[in-house]
């Protein structure tokens, strides 16, 4: 018996843990490909939709095409950013 549950909890925690790493499906590098407009999903990396939000995180890697001053818009919110290498551009974010 205590067997039959321990595998029914090892596919539940399973299933969850799958559930919890599709919410950061939206998650993206910056590339500036296009203007410096946070919103700008071709400034973004990743498809379908991939402006990162709420539950994502936004990756900065590179030189951003120049697109360094990035403009956040009507606010932007977000679960982290990360800034993962040396060579980063030195990005600047707020509005306007």
């Amino acid at each position: 018996m205590k067997t039959r549950f321990l595998a029914h909890f090892q596919v539940i925690a399973f299933v969850a843990s799958a559930s919890i790493h599709q919410a950061n499906a939206d998650s993206a590098t910056w590339n500036g490909t296009t203007d410096a407009l946070w919103a700008t999903s071709t400034n973004w990396s990743s498809d379908p939709n991939p402006v990162p939000g709420i539950a994502d995180t936004a990756t900065f890697n590179n030189a951003g095409n120049a697109n360094t001053i990035i403009d956040l818009g009507a606010g932007v919110t977000i679960s982290s950013i990360v800034f993962d290498t040396a060579t980063v551009a030195a990005d600047t974010f707020g509005v306007g």
